[in-house]
């Protein structure tokens, strides 16, 4: 038989310690939670910044190789102007619009941006061959958790024409 006086259940000792416990793993769970969050960001603006640059880069490419060798100016190095057979408008390409931060394509007085978030382009003529051009775009992006992501494509080409 039972004693009236034994009662089924946890104290209220027992109570406070299994929330203590509880609330101390929540929160380590909850940090690790916005700590991957964080990462998963700041690596989804790095793919960002590196896509926008290729496509802007790649499409500068696509004319500079078909451009005449002859009408390409590299003045200071921050900017070219050419043609291309079968075009009498002359193709510049240059940091500009937003805050200077963005590649444009101007053309006929037309601008185009084929890419945002532009820290600094740079164009040389290679000293040994008229003929090859490098490019150096760098890309830049302060990220969610303040962090400064940079992104930098290097090309080569050779001038078709």
């Amino acid at each position: 038989m039972r004693n009236p006086n034994d009662r089924d259940g946890f104290t209220f000792i027992e109570m406070m310690v299994a929330l203590g416990i509880f609330t101390v793993l929540m929160a380590g769970i909850y940090t690790v939670l916005v700590i991957c969050d964080c990462t998963s960001r700041t690596g989804l603006t790095c793919i960002e910044l590196s896509q926008d640059a290729r496509l802007g880069i790649d499409r500068m490419i696509r004319e500079l190789r078909n451009a005449r060798r002859s009408t390409i100016s590299i003045p200071d190095g921050s900017y070219i102007t050419f043609e291309v057979p079968g075009n009498s408008n002359t193709i510049q390409y240059s940091l500009g619009g937003l805050g200077g931060r963005q590649l444009i394509r101007t053309e006929s007085e037309a601008d185009t941006v084929l890419c945002n978030n532009v820290g600094s382009i740079q164009f040389s003529p290679s000293a040994f061959s008229g003929s090859i051009i490098s490019i150096t775009l760098q890309t830049q992006k302060t990220s969610l958790s303040r962090r400064d992501l940079t992104t930098s494509l290097n090309v080569s080409l050779k001038v078709r024409n």
